[in-house]
């Protein structure tokens, strides 16, 4: 794990997903405004203090859209993942008693060989 820490790249990434994932947590508290309330006066502003990073065609926050927004984009990121998992988990236990079955059956013809053959006179007549 030490190793994994050690290589920048890591480190920047662990950084940037730790940002989003904060950012989105706490988006009803920073957010400065209501993302989807529209503002017929404040069409397309370029970003000052008021508004970070200015507004949209309709008079929306883009700022605080974009925090509101990540939470939507990570819980549709999280879901796609435990869909895939449990489809992952179905197909790799049927996967799983296919090889069990097989083992058992390779394990049946071996033992009904053995018997088989046991009973085989290998003297010649």
């Amino acid at each position: 794990m030490k190793l994994v820490w050690q290589n920048p790249l890591t480190l920047i990434g662990f950084i940037i997903i730790s940002s989003i994932l904060l950012l989105a947590a706490i988006a009803p508290l920073i957010a400065p405004y209501d993302p989807n309330a529209i503002d017929v006066k404040a069409i397309l502003l370029a970003p000052s203090q008021l508004h970070l990073m200015g507004t949209d065609g309709l008079g929306r926050d883009v700022f605080s859209r974009m925090l509101y927004g990540a939470r939507i984009s990570l819980m549709v990121g999280f879901v796609a993942v435990g869909i895939a998992t449990l489809i992952g988990i179905v197909l790799g236990a049927d996967r799983l008693l296919d090889m069990t079955r097989t083992m058992v059956n390779v394990g049946a013809d071996l033992v009904t060989t053995a018997v088989v053959d046991s009973f085989d006179d290998p003297t010649p007549a």
